[in-house]
């Protein structure tokens, strides 16, 4: 943790470490597999990343043992804070998550 990196393990082959592969932003928060699209949020600057996950793993096979960063082909999004923390106020029913 807070290497910002994705580490890939093969578990086929006793959860052999395989290494860890970068992309463009850092502090990965979620990692999200729907249909045939990998989906990482990053926690520090609100994006989120999408990439065929098969691209990714083929990818990281290609580079097995190594450090590598994939830095083409994804697609890239910027979400939108929802609120700032400097706007919170509490209310009877959110005092007790302080």
């Amino acid at each position: 943790m807070g290497g910002g990196g994705i580490a890939m393990f093969d578990v086929d082959k006793d959860f052999e470490y395989m290494g860890v592969t970068f992309t463009q932003y850092h502090n990965i928060r979620h990692l999200v597999i729907s249909g045939d699209d990998l989906l990482i949020s990053t926690n520090s600057n609100g994006y989120i990343q999408k990439e065929p996950w098969r691209k990714f793993v083929d990818h990281r096979i290609e580079n097995a043992g190594r450090v590598s960063t994939m830095n083409e082909g994804w697609q890239i999004a910027m979400l939108v804070p929802v609120f700032e923390q400097s706007q919170y106020r509490p209310t009877a029913s959110t005092s007790s998550l302080a």
